[in-house]
């Protein structure tokens, strides 16, 4: 029931310009989320989801925040994270067991998961963020890929 009322009201939501809702601080995260939300609107029809990989779900929050118009996949490997991402607009959260040491091998894994879960088409494009590994709790990987590329 709440599901369905919620919906419908999101259907009457208008459009959000990212810029409206930027703070005038401009977090490198923010920052992120704006791209992320531009990158998806430029070509909506090409583009099945977003995937963040995130150990403490500050990126999809502020992903969340633009209201992109398809859903956000928060890949993390904390149950504790997985339970505060439930409560954010468009996140859905995906188990990941895996201690990844590269980037390249990261997006390939986070990827598959989120494939194999069905939550993406292998026929579609992702948008792609996450953090490398030597500078820990910064977002500062954005890319566009195609799905089959990486399965």
């Amino acid at each position: 029931m709440m599901n369905r009322i919620i919906g419908k009201a999101e259907t009457r939501l208008p459009a959000q310009d990212p810029l409206e809702v930027t703070t005038p601080h401009k977090k490198i995260v923010e920052i992120i989320g704006n791209l992320v939300y531009s990158a998806v609107a430029l070509i909506p029809e090409k583009v099945d989801g977003i995937i963040t990989a995130t150990r403490s779900g500050y990126t999809p929050k502020w992903i969340s925040k633009f209201r992109p118009p398809t859903n956000i996949y928060a890949v993390t490997s904390d149950r504790r994270v997985m339970r505060q991402l439930r409560l954010l607009w468009g996140v859905h959260p995906v188990q990941f067991e895996h201690d990844i040491e590269h980037v390249d091998d990261l997006v390939r894994e986070a990827v598959k998961l989120v494939h194999q879960e069905g939550h993406v088409s292998d026929q579609k494009d992702i948008v792609f963020t996450s953090g490398v590994r030597m500078i820990r709790g910064r977002t500062n990987l954005l890319g566009v890929f195609h799905v089959e590329d990486l399965l």
